[in-house]
């Protein structure tokens, strides 16, 4: 895992974002998301008809929709700052508990979108059902 790599004692461990060959992940979590977002969405238009499975993937994306909404609004604008750093920025006083904030945080992050893709998971499964 990286995460725990970068976070594990910065600014030193930061390095890992330093310089041209640092690691820059804006370009594929973009493009996942995007892929992720617009599935997601069609996957909701093709249930949409199937009373109780739109209710269900209805909610899954609103709770996937607030955590997408969390990661704009907290993990990229640090994770973004926390690369100025590693690159020649300044280092504020406190990072290495706004690091370890984020880290854990993201755990937390990261168990909603778990629970939100077993959901559709599970959804997928009770659909089948229903077709055979």
């Amino acid at each position: 895992m990286i995460i725990p790599k970068w976070a594990a004692s910065p600014p030193e461990s930061l390095q890992i974002f330093k310089g041209e060959y640092g690691i820059d992940l804006k370009i594929f979590w973009i493009a996942m998301h995007s892929i992720h977002e617009i599935t997601f969405i069609v996957a909701i238009i093709f249930c949409w008809n199937i009373p109780g499975i739109r209710e269900a993937m209805l909610a899954l994306f609103a709770v996937h929709f607030g955590a997408r909404v969390w990661t704009l609004t907290y993990f990229a604008p640090n994770i973004i700052e926390f690369q100025k750093i590693a690159n020649g920025g300044v280092v504020v006083a406190g990072l290495a508990q706004r690091v370890k904030r984020w880290k854990n945080l993201n755990y937390l992050r990261t168990g909603l979108f778990i629970v939100v893709s077993i959901g559709v998971l599970g959804i997928f499964l009770n659909v089948l059902q229903m077709m055979f």
